[in-house]
């Protein structure tokens, strides 16, 4: 005999586990993340980039957002293996290395907490975690983890001339 699924979402990652005579099979949430604008448009910004570390600051991933905001990350090896993103367990920090083109970089990092593999949020409500941010988790999206940028601050012209004409007249 032989168990397939046969209809899997493409935002789930499908694991079988055998105990005896007994198979169970196991789908997980994948994760990700996007890089919005932290006014209220939320458009999706491109050309930010990242790293992802674990707990002894070693960074396992480095990423990049593309057209649309969305982060793709690429694995790095750590003591000769190559981590599987899907398969974390335990606290990581997301730090931004590049802004996107007119925003502030965040320096302070974003924390997130995964647990075999699953990004702890709150039964696919939206939620946030302990900095703020932004969880949403749905079968359709999976669990997608929002990072957000403030516009950078310009000072306004004022279009006067300044103090030249009072030089030259002086």
């Amino acid at each position: 005999y032989q168990v397939v699924e046969v209809s899997q979402n493409n935002n789930y990652i499908s694991t079988v586990t055998r105990n005896g005579d007994t198979f169970t099979i196991t789908n997980t949430l994948k994760w990700s993340a996007v890089k919005t604008s932290a006014d209220d448009t939320n458009v999706g910004l491109s050309g930010a980039e990242f790293e992802l570390k674990n707990t002894d600051n070693t960074v396992i991933a480095t990423g990049e957002s593309v057209d649309g905001g969305a982060i793709t990350w690429n694995p790095k090896t750590v003591n000769g293996e190559n981590v599987n993103l899907n398969t974390l367990d335990g606290t990581f920090k997301i730090y931004e290395t590049k802004a996107p083109a007119g925003y502030m970089k965040n320096d302070s990092g974003w924390t997130v907490v995964f647990e075999n593999g699953l990004l702890k949020s709150l039964d696919g409500a939206e939620s946030s975690t302990e900095d703020g941010t932004k969880i949403k988790a749905s079968a359709a999206t999976g669990v997608v983890i929002t990072l957000t940028n403030q516009k950078v601050y310009t000072l306004p012209s004022t279009g006067g001339s300044g103090i030249y004409w009072y030089m030259i007249g002086g």
